[in-house]
């Protein structure tokens, strides 16, 4: 049997009693190659899905539209300021980082992209988002989901599980909708990382629907590279250690808590003189310092080929400045 409604049964007339079970052997072989996976079934009732991206018409500029992915608690956005736009709207917000989506060409102009900045000591601020990888970012779009068809939950499985769809930073999520149940043939959604965390909305028509979180992301998956952490020397000079003057009415040094990366650390330093950013044991963290004398007694430049392995990140790189 196959979309069994197990809310639906009659007393059995046999003498002996039956004996009733679901086979979900394919779910443990596909897990073996990727990894464990968080089902939840809706079957013959009321189907939330996730809300992965929304959209806003009603948004008079970039800065409206930040302001309003901050309402809605979003991760990242996408706002369309050129002369024509989609007519699903301008502000185009995201529930997770839109890096990890698809990158796509758009046939419209002028798109600003930003994402959420952790480092902005609190203040729901956004980092602007300027790479894309199959245009130039004001030119591409971001898909955060996927349509296509499958005969069963095992194909949406492994189509997420092997990335089939390419996405940036992998397949995370997916949705399987029984043959027929949409209007269209497309019935498997698969979903970038970090977009199976999004809001649920419940959906007028749909009543059969298996949800899926992929909990860990296998090589096979990540085939195309996930978006890295914003350290590849690009916010900073990579280096071994550095050192300044130590902390006098000349030379303050204040420390920024809650700073996980070096960029974040550039945008909450922005009014210093002088910053750096430390993933050491002894002493890591963000430092910014301001004053007329915040000199470097040493630095020590990192050596390694990638720069992304280096312990520290500074906006100066010699001794004497």
């Amino acid at each position: 049997m196959m979309n069994v409604n197990q809310n639906r049964s009659k007393p059995s007339s046999s003498a002996t009693k039956p004996i009733h079970a679901s086979v979900n052997g394919h779910i443990e072989d596909l897990q073996q190659t990727c990894g464990k996976i968080e089902r939840e079934t809706q079957f013959f009732d009321k189907i939330s899905f996730y809300e992965t991206n929304a959209w806003f018409d009603d948004t008079k500029d970039k800065a409206d539209c930040e302001k309003r992915a901050c309402e809605q608690q979003a991760v990242s956005y996408s706002y369309y300021g050129g002369a024509t736009k989609p007519n699903s709207g301008r502000c185009k917000l995201f529930f997770g980082d839109l890096r990890n989506g698809i990158h796509k060409i758009s046939t419209y102009g002028d798109i600003s992209h930003g994402v959420y900045n952790a480092g902005a000591g609190g203040k729901c601020k956004f980092k602007e988002v300027t790479t894309h990888n199959a245009a130039t970012a004001d030119k591409g779009f971001f898909a955060s989901f996927a349509w296509s068809e499958a005969n069963e939950e095992a194909d949406c499985i492994k189509r997420c599980c092997e990335n089939e769809d390419k996405f940036n930073g992998g397949c995370a999520g997916y949705t399987f909708y029984r043959p027929g149940e949409r209007s269209s043939r497309s019935n498997c959604k698969t979903m970038a990382a970090g977009m199976s965390y999004a809001p649920r909305r419940v959906h007028g028509t749909y009543t059969w629907a298996i949800h899926g979180k992929i909990v860990d992301l296998n090589k096979k998956n990540t085939k195309v590279k996930p978006v890295p952490a914003p350290v590849k020397g690009q916010c900073g000079y990579a280096l071994k250690k550095i050192k300044f003057v130590k902390e006098n009415k000349n030379n303050k040094r204040e420390e920024k808590k809650g700073i996980n990366d070096a960029c974040a650390c550039e945008t909450a330093c922005k009014d210093a003189n002088k910053w750096y950013f430390s993933k050491q044991r002894k002493g890591s963290g963000c430092f910014c310092y301001t004053g007329k004398k915040t000199k470097v007694i040493k630095a020590v430049p990192f050596k390694g080929k990638k720069k992304s392995r280096a312990k520290v990140f500074a906006s100066v790189n010699k001794k004497g400045i």
